[in-house]
Formats: C-alpha cells, structure tokens, sequence
C-alpha cells in the first residue's frame, strides 16, 4: 500500500493505492447506537465479528468507515458508545488503515 496526498482547490486529500494482493474494505451507514422505539436494533456483533475476521484474514489493507457509522441523531452519546465499543476494539486490532469520512 502506498499512500500520498494531492490536492483538490487547495484541500489536502490522501491518495491511497493498493498492491495486486491487497484489498479495502468500504463500509457506511452502519448507525452504530440506533435506538427504534427504545431498543437498541444495530448489529454491533455481526460488526465485531466481521472486523475479527478481517483481522485474521490479513489481506484487508484499507477499511474506509464512509458515513453515518455512529447514530449521533436520536441516541444518547452513551449508548452510541456503548454499542461502538466492540466493533471499535476489533477494528484497532487490525492492521489496517483506517479511513473514516464524516457525513454522506
């Protein structure tokens, strides 16, 4: 993997190019936290999971985290995170770059 910025009106921009044997993970709208008539109804474990497996798996050079991974809009920033933490934790343990673009 390689890595270097350029430029779009002045705006740094990283520029990311991976290798025939490398991959990258796009991931969005995840919304971590979401909370439907009281109850908590994301997949924080189907989540977790999945990052372990990418963990273990090796190929995964790049996970890019492309909007609204965290329900910020109608859960209380405790649950928020109460239900990012193990899929959070899994991710770190990977070696992969991670990317996270704010918004849509």
């Amino acid at each position: 993997m390689k890595v270097s910025i350029a430029r779009a009106s002045g705006v740094p921009l990283p520029v990311i190019t991976l290798e025939d044997d490398e991959e990258a993970v796009v991931l969005s709208d995840t919304h971590l936290g979401l909370n439907v008539k009281g109850k908590v109804v994301s997949k924080r474990r189907e989540l977790a999971e999945f990052f372990a497996h990418l963990s273990r798996e090796g190929r995964t050079k790049v996970v890019v985290l492309l909007g609204d991974i965290l329900e910020l809009w109608n859960a209380p920033l405790r649950s928020v995170l109460k239900e990012a933490y193990e899929p959070f934790r899994e991710l770190a343990r990977s070696s992969a770059t991670i990317v996270y673009v704010a918004g849509n």
